[in-house]
């Protein structure tokens, strides 16, 4: 009986650990699928803000125009949304680095804010 024991300690033992490797594994190709879709969004964000640039120097509003489209506007929200991105991507460092301006550091989320939202949103 004493054997018996034994093996299904063993056997739970060894389950627990199988089971920490796959949950290991799936996370890291979690993160190793999220960086590769944030590489994607960046190339995406420096190929808006070419056409961004192309566009605002070539198009000029008239005195005659009541209403124009804002490239400024639109060329420093896709800067803030490049910085928000490149400094999530960016891991940790010992001495905190100097952010120009209002960088969209809110794209970094505590796990603890997606529990409160789960539960706001379920009221």
């Amino acid at each position: 009986m004493d054997t018996c024991f034994h093996f299904s300690r063993f056997k739970k033992i060894t389950f627990t650990l199988v089971l920490s490797g796959l949950l290991s594994t799936q996370a890291i190709a979690s993160e190793v699928f999220e960086r590769e879709q944030l590489s994607l969004i960046l190339k995406q964000v420096k190929n808006a803000q070419r056409i961004t640039v192309a566009a605002h120097e070539k198009i000029t509003p008239t005195e005659t125009e009541r209403f124009w489209f804002d490239y400024e506007s639109l060329e420093r929200d896709l800067k803030k949304i490049q910085l928000g991105i490149e400094h999530y991507m960016t891991p940790n460092r010992a001495q905190p680095r100097e952010l120009h301006g209002e960088l969209a550091s809110s794209y970094t989320r505590d796990r603890r804010e997606l529990n409160t939202t789960a539960s706001e949103s379920s009221k």
